[in-house]
């Protein structure tokens, strides 16, 4: 599995609410690699709603915007 499709099913499995080490767990790699891809994914969305493009799914751009709200 490349990089890529690494993050996004890290960002998918965190949607079904798994912990970071159960996400390590199920994707096979230790839990520090699994916390630098979820944090790589959730800055790429974050990115995504920033420049106003549509975010990779309507829950993101939901959790974003608390988050954004809570940051101000």
């Amino acid at each position: 599995m490349n990089t890529f499709n690494h993050i996004m099913e890290v960002l998918r499995l965190r949607d079904k609410g798994l912990t970071l080490l159960e996400i390590a767990e199920k994707t096979g790699v230790n839990y520090t690699t699994a916390r630098y891809r979820l944090n790589t994914g959730e800055k790429w969305e974050e990115a995504m709603l920033r420049r106003n493009n549509q975010p990779l799914t309507v829950k993101y751009k939901d959790r974003l915007k608390k988050k954004m709200e809570e940051n101000k």
